[in-house]
């Protein structure tokens, strides 16, 4: 199989496809959603932050309807909530009444620890710490972090399309596998930085960034007399 996406090197190299800005329009049970990530190096290459808005809603009104025949089993309240609570999963936070904004911050690095992790706060007020963890159960190339979430294991994943796009989904273990609850399509709308600019804002430990030359001001001649 042709690989998608190419990684870099070093220990944060397996996100390297993630870097640049992203975009995932789609509608929810609590109306239209967009969704704009955006994934840059800092703190000197340490670490990957991952900035996302999300804007939801207006949700329309919904008619009542009888439950076809069949129909899937829904999930269970608990695996909702569980869903739900993963970050990042706005579109999945039930609201009512007129559309809202939801945003995210996380910083995803070692830490000083042999695994990678990250760390993840909403403007909801929650916050959730994970792992990276291993989710070629749904595509070679996908990179995904695993969290405990209300007692549950849950984990959102990211992997390449072959139309250039990313998917993202969000999941919380079941008995018979994971149970999805958000799936988004994302298409690039910025660039990741070049290693140029990216070795600039983030210089190597013990490097100073370049100072701009500032022509020194000339002596003023005495007048002759």
């Amino acid at each position: 199989m042709t690989k998608l996406w190419k990684k870099g090197r070093g220990k944060l190299g397996f996100l390297d496809p993630l870097l640049g800005t992203w975009r995932a329009k789609t509608v929810s049970e609590n109306g239209p959603v967009e969704c704009v990530r955006r994934f840059e190096p800092v703190l000197k290459d340490g670490y990957v932050r991952l900035t996302a808005h999300w804007k939801v809603g207006p949700a329309p009104a919904k008619p009542a309807t009888a439950k076809p025949a069949g129909a899937k089993p829904a999930a269970s309240k608990r695996d909702e909530k569980v869903g739900e609570a993963m970050p990042a999963a706005g579109d999945n936070a039930a609201k009512t009444g007129a559309s809202y904004t939801y945003d995210e911050i996380a910083l995803i690095g070692s830490g000083g620890e042999k695994n990678v992790r990250f760390w993840s706060f909403t403007s909801d007020g929650k916050h959730t710490y994970g792992v990276a963890a291993d989710a070629s159960d749904l595509h070679p190339e996908a990179i995904g972090f695993e969290a405990t979430v209300m007692g549950r294991q849950a984990r959102q994943v990211y992997f390449p399309a072959e139309n250039g796009e990313m998917i993202w989904v969000v999941e919380a273990k079941a008995k018979k596998g994971w149970n999805r609850f958000v799936e988004h399509r994302y298409r690039r709308i910025e660039d990741a930085p070049s290693e140029a600019k990216k070795s600039d804002d983030n210089p190597k430990k013990g490097e100073d960034k370049p100072k701009p030359s500032v022509a020194k001001p000339k002596k003023a001649e005495a007048k002759k007399t």
